[in-house]
């Protein structure tokens, strides 16, 4: 898989954004979902496929990756910063296109709705099992349990904690702690962008919406996934069989091709 070169953008806080693209065609920007980066992370992959139909573009969200983060303390974050970060990476892949697609993988599909929302140019979003309400079906103060541990230095436990409330299966669970750890702080903004994503701000989503499900994740993802679907007023359902959370890259790429090109 040949490399591209790495660009940077800053965004408003100062963070500096890396992100690549490849392909050519209209602008279809990846947002990874919680403690995904763009070069270890599944995004990667899938920007091949697409790049014969595209100009695919991936980041590092911020805090991940080669990108920095100007937050400081978790308790800092706000949507906001995340969405001030896509706002200055699509002024600088634009390229005199009016607007982009989207697609988010999981919690990443959140923060492509919390994009439209905020009236950024997005013509068209995808998302591949979104997880909308999962913070707050979890328990009340699910944010400050996962702070606390921040606290204490206990990155690792973020990340279990926060893998075992929302379904993943232990064994991954049990190796995600120590993997991921560096990314723990992440995890926490994840869980404000998905408990700031309102059944009203999902009804406000104007724009075609493709919301993807793999056949074999099924339980609570399966629902937050379903309740996203039909919150959504433009929202579509398709369902390719895959593994728990995730679908092949060939097929995903078909589906998106189809959708986001029509």
């Amino acid at each position: 898989m040949a490399d591209v070169e790495t660009e940077h953008v800053l965004s408003g806080d100062g963070t500096r954004i890396a992100f690549d693209r490849r392909g050519a065609g209209p602008v279809l920007v990846l947002v990874d979902g919680v403690l995904s980066e763009r070069r270890t992370g599944p995004m990667r992959p899938l920007a091949v496929h697409l790049a014969t139909a595209f100009t695919v573009v991936t980041y590092d969200r911020r805090g991940r990756g080669e990108s920095t983060d100007a937050t400081g303390d978790v308790r800092g974050y706000a949507v906001e910063r995340e969405l001030d970060d896509l706002r200055s990476l699509l002024e600088a892949v634009l390229d005199g296109a009016r607007d982009v697609a989207l697609h988010g993988a999981s919690t990443g599909g959140l923060l492509a709705l919390h994009a439209v929302g905020a009236g950024l140019p997005v013509r068209s979003v995808s998302l591949v099992e979104p997880p909308f309400g999962a913070c707050a079906t979890v328990g009340a103060g699910f944010v400050g349990r996962l702070t606390h541990l921040l606290d204490q230095g206990r990155r690792a436990d973020v990340v279990t904690t926060f893998q075992r409330a929302v379904g993943v299966p232990e064994e991954l669970a049990l190796a995600g702690g120590p993997a991921f750890a560096p990314h723990a702080p992440t995890v926490v903004y994840d869980c404000v962008l998905t408990s700031a994503l309102t059944p009203d701000l999902l009804r406000g989503v104007q724009v075609p919406a493709l919301v993807v499900e793999s056949t074999t994740t099924g339980g609570r993802v399966a629902r937050w996934t379903a309740a996203a679907v039909a919150a959504l007023p433009r929202g579509e359902h398709v369902a390719l069989a895959g593994v728990w959370h995730g679908v092949p890259d060939a097929d995903l790429a078909r589906t998106l091709t189809a959708f986001h090109r029509r």
